[in-house]
C-alpha cells in the first residue's frame, strides 16, 4: 500500500521546487501532534489535514494529493471516515473548542489506509475511492538531516531544537503546501519531558497539562489564516521573565483604528478572528523573554525598556498590532540570523545583546515584520523586498521615535545610516551574482528561482535596494505623507497577500501629481534589472548634516588625517629614534587635544617648544553609528602599523563594542595581519556566528597561509555546531 523511491536522478540546482497541487486541493487546517526525543533528535507523531477539494479534473480517474516535504519519514497515510457531512462540518466548526483533546477525539473515528508515494521533494497521496477523502492523517517522523530543524545545545549546555527559518521553510518539520496562496489555520500538541519549554507562533500562550505517563503536553493554535512557512517552533530548557506583563499591556492606551480619515470598515482578508479590529488592541503587547539562565538577566536589563518603546513607536506609525502577544527567544549562538520574526514569536541572536543597547535597532526591524511580511505577505515569493525593504525603511522611523530625538537629529542620524547602507549596497553590487540583484524575477508556479542558493542567506540586496526605493518614494512626497500612506496601506490590507504592482498603484493613486517617477521607471531601474539604480548614482548626504560634518570632515581632516600621520610615523623605521604617537597619551586642554610624543623613552612635547596642536574639537567617545562610520574610513587606509592598531583599540575599546563595530575592527585585524588580536577574532567567529561568514571569506582569500589555517582550525572546531547553510558555504570556500 505504501511505496517509495529516491528520485535522485535530477541534477542538483538552486531552484526550490513547488510541487503541491494547490489549484486542485487546499489544506484549510493542520492538526499536528508530535513527541520530542532529544536523544534521537527526532519529532514523531502525526498531522491531520482538513482539505478543500477545488477540482476533480485530472488526466487519470483518481485525484492525487501532492504535498511538499523533505527529509521526513512517512509511516502511513489514512483517511478519516465520517458518518455524514454534518458530522464532518460539526468537527470542523468546533476545531478550537476542545483544544488539544480534539486531536485525540478525531483519532477515535474509523480510519482507512490509503496509498502514498514518497520522493525527494514531495509525497503523492491517492485513494481507490471515487471521492477523495476530506480529512487525511499522516503518521511520520522527522530526520536529523532535515534542515527545517536545528538540533543543538544552548549557552547553558542543554539540549534544544528550533526552526531556523531554513531555505526549505518547514518541509522537514511537517508535510505541507508551500506556495504563499496555501494559507491555513493550525493547532499543535507537543509532548516533552518534564521541565522542557515549548514555544510556538500561536495566538495564545501555550496551555500545559501533565499526561498520565508524567510527560508534559503543550498546546498551541492559531485562528489566523497564514502560510505554513510562518509556523515557528522552539523546544528547550529556557527560563523566562516578563518584559511587558498582561496587566501593563491592558492598561496601556488603546490604538486608534482609523486615524486621519482612513476608512476600512470591512477587512479584505479571509474570515478569521481579526486582532486588528479587537477592542483589546493596545499600544503594548504582553511580552515574555526566554533565554538560557546564563544570559537572562543581561538580556532583560537591555530589553526591558527598549521593547515597550519600540511597541509604542510601531503603533504610532503603523497602527494596531496585527498579533495579540509576543514571545522573544534568545537563540543558541549557532542561529544564522540576527533576528527572525514569526507571528507572536521572535528569535534573536545573542549578538544583539551588546550591553549598551546599540544593536537594538535590529529588534525594531523584526517588530516591523509583524506588519510587513507576516500580516501582509508577498503574493510572489521572489519579491522579498516587500518584506525586507519595508522593514528596513521602518526600522529607522521606529528607532528614531523610540529615542525621542528632535527632528534635526532624527533626520541627520537617519541620513548617516543611509550613507552606511549605500556603501554596503555598493559592495553587494560588486560581489553578488547578477541574478540575485533583481528584486522581481519571472514568476514560476512550480519552482522558486534560486530559492536554495546559500548566497541568498548572506545577501542584503533586497533589504538595501528595497529601502532605497522606498526612501526615493518618500523624498518625492515628503516623509510624513509617505508614512501616512504606509499606515493606510497596512490598515486596509492586513491579512492579505500583495504584489509590487499593487503597492505602486496605491502610491500613484494617492499621489497622482508625482511626475519625477513612473511605474515603468520603477520596474526598469529598481525591480527588473540588476545593478545599482540610476537614482543612486548621485547619492550624497546633505551638506548641513552636523553629525556628518563632525564625523567625516573634522574626523577625516583631523583624526583620520592624524591617524594617517601617526601611522606614517609608526611605519617609519629609525635605528636610534622612532617617533611613536599614542592616542591614549592625548592631553586635554581647553577642549583641544594635544599629542605628546615619545622619543627614546623620554616624554616631552614635540620640538620642545610651543607644543603641536591638533584641532580636535570632538569627543573621545563616538557612539555606535559614528564609530562605524569612523572605522569605514579607517578601513580605506592601505597600510596600518601594529602600534597604530593597538592605539585604536586601546582608545576606543573596539574589541568590547557591539558586534557591528567589532566586525569592522576585525576586518582591520585581518587586513593588516594584526596577530595580537587573533584571539578576539576567534572568539567572534565562535560567539557571533551569524556575522562570521564575511570574516571567513577574508581569512581564506588573504593569501596568508597562517590566516587560512586559522579559518580552517576554527571552522573544524565549530563544524558540527554551525548552521547547515553556513557550514556548506564555508566548506565551499575552503575547497576553492
Amino acid at each position: 500500500m505504501e511505496q517509495a523511491d529516491d528520485e535522485s536522478d535530477q541534477e542538483y540546482n538552486y531552484d526550490l521546487p513547488l510541487l503541491s497541487n494547490v489549484d486542485e486541493i487546499l489544506i484549510r487546517h493542520y492538526a499536528i501532534s508530535l513527541s520530542c526525543d532529544f536523544n534521537k533528535k527526532r519529532l514523531s507523531g502525526h498531522v491531520i489535514l482538513f482539505l478543500d477539494l477545488l477540482s476533480r479534473e485530472q488526466s487519470d480517474d483518481r485525484l492525487q494529493f501532492v504535498l511538499d516535504c523533505k527529509d521526513i519519514t512517512i509511516e502511513s497515510v489514512e483517511s478519516l471516515i465520517f458518518d455524514n457531512d454534518d458530522q464532518l462540518n460539526n468537527i470542523l466548526h468546533n476545531t478550537f473548542i476542545y483544544e488539544d483533546s480534539n486531536i485525540d477525539l478525531w483519532l477515535k473515528l474509523e480510519r482507512k489506509r490509503i496509498f502514498f508515494k514518497l520522493s525527494d521533494w514531495k509525497v503523492n497521496i491517492w485513494s481507490d475511492e471515487t471521492d477523495f477523502p476530506r480529512v487525511v492523517r499522516i503518521a511520520y517522523h522527522t530526520n536529523e538531516t532535515g534542515s527545517s530543524l536545528t538540533w543543538t545545545r544552548d549557552q547553558d549546555g542543554r539540549c534544544c531544537v528550533f526552526t531556523q527559518g531554513a531555505l526549505i521553510n518547514n518541509r522537514s518539520l511537517v508535510p505541507c503546501q508551500e506556495p504563499p496562496v496555501a494559507m491555513a489555520t493550525w493547532q499543535a500538541k507537543i509532548e516533552t519531558d518534564d521541565g522542557v519549554v515549548v514555544l510556538m507562533s500561536g495566538d495564545d500562550d501555550g496551555k500545559v497539562r501533565r499526561l498520565d505517563d508524567g510527560r508534559i503536553c503543550h498546546y498551541y493554535c492559531t485562528r489566523i489564516v497564514l502560510p505554513m512557512s510562518t509556523l515557528a517552533l522552539a523546544i528547550g530548557y529556557w527560563s523566562f521573565v516578563d518584559l511587558v506583563t498582561q496587566d501593563e499591556a491592558l492598561s496601556s492606551p488603546q490604538v486608534e483604528l482609523y486615524p486621519d480619515g482612513i476608512n476600512a470598515d470591512k477587512c479584505l482578508h479571509e474570515s478569521f478572528p481579526c486582532h486588528v479590529k479587537s477592542d483589546l488592541n493596545r499600544t503594548l503587547l504582553p511580552c515574555r523573554l526566554f533565554a538560557p539562565k546564563k544570559h537572562l538577566e543581561t538580556a532583560k536589563k537591555e530589553l526591558i525598556n527598549k521593547i515597550p518603546c519600540y511597541m509604542k513607536s510601531c503603533t504610532s506609525l503603523l497602527g494596531r498590532h496585527p498579533f495579540p502577544r509576543l514571545d522573544i527567544l534568545l537563540t543558541p549562538r549557532c542561529f544564522a540570523s540576527l533576528g527572525l520574526a514569526n507571528p507572536h514569536l521572535l528569535f534573536i541572536s545573542q549578538s544583539l545583546i551588546s550591553g549598551d543597547g546599540t544593536m537594538a535597532i535590529h529588534i525594531a526591524h523584526e517588530l516591523c515584520h509583524s506588519w510587513f511580511g507576516l500580516s501582509i505577505g508577498a503574493l510572489d515569493w521572489t519579491e522579498e523586498w516587500l518584506s525586507e525593504g519595508f522593514a528596513t525603511y521602518m526600522e529607522d522611523q521606529v528607532h528614531s521615535m523610540a529615542q525621542n530625538w528632535c527632528d534635526r537629529e532624527r533626520l541627520e542620524r537617519c541620513e548617516i545610516r543611509s550613507f552606511l547602507r549605500f556603501r554596503l549596497l555598493e559592495l553587494e553590487m560588486e560581489n553578488t551574482d547578477q541574478e540575485l540583484q533583481v528584486l522581481r524575477r519571472d514568476n514560476d508556479e512550480k519552482k522558486l528561482s534560486n530559492g536554495m542558493n546559500p548566497l541568498k542567506c548572506f545577501s542584503q540586496v533586497h533589504y538595501l535596494k528595497g529601502f532605497f526605493l522606498l526612501r526615493r518614494l518618500s523624498l518625492d512626497v515628503g516623509e510624513r505623507a509617505f508614512n501616512l500612506l504606509l499606515r493606510d496601506y497596512v490598515t486596509k490590507h492586513h491579512g492579505c497577500l500583495i504584489s509590487s504592482k499593487q503597492i505602486f498603484q496605491i502610491y500613484f493613486d494617492r499621489f497622482p501629481r508625482v511626475e519625477t517617477l513612473s511605474m515603468n521607471n520603477i520596474y526598469r531601474d529598481w525591480l527588473d534589472f540588476p545593478g545599482m539604480p540610476k537614482d543612486l548614482s548621485t547619492f550624497n548626504i546633505s551638506s548641513d548634516n552636523s553629525i556628518y560634518q563632525r564625523v567625516v570632515y573634522e574626523v577625516l581632516t583631523s583624526v583620520v588625517g592624524k591617524w594617517k600621520a601617526i601611522n606614517r610615523s609608526n611605519l617609519k623605521r629609525v635605528k636610534k629614534t622612532r617617533l611613536q604617537i599614542e592616542l591614549h597619551q592625548v592631553a586635554i586642554c581647553h577642549e583641544t587635544y594635544y599629542i605628546r610624543h615619545l622619543i627614546g623613552g623620554r616624554n616631552f612635547w614635540h620640538n620642545q617648544a610651543p607644543y603641536r596642536e591638533l584641532s580636535l574639537r570632538i569627543w573621545l567617545v563616538l557612539d555606535g553609528d559614528e564609530l562605524v562610520l569612523f572605522l569605514e574610513l579607517i578601513l580605506e587606509i592601505k597600510r596600518l602599523s601594529a602600534t597604530t592598531l593597538s592605539s585604536l583599540n586601546d582608545h576606543f575599546g573596539l574589541d568590547k563594542k557591539n558586534a557591528h563595530i567589532k566586525h569592522r575592527w576585525l576586518e582591520l585585524v585581518v587586513k593588516h595581519d594584526y596577530n595580537i588580536a587573533y584571539g578576539s577574532l576567534i572568539k567572534f567567529l565562535e560567539e557571533d556566528q551569524s556575522m562570521g561568514i564575511y570574516l571567513y571569506g577574508e581569512l581564506i582569500n588573504s593569501n596568508r597561509k597562517h590566516q587560512q589555517n586559522l579559518a580552517k582550525s576554527t571552522f573544524n572546531q565549530l563544524r558540527t555546531e554551525l548552521d547547515q547553510t553556513q557550514r556548506k558555504t564555508i566548506e565551499k570556500m575552503l575547497k576553492c
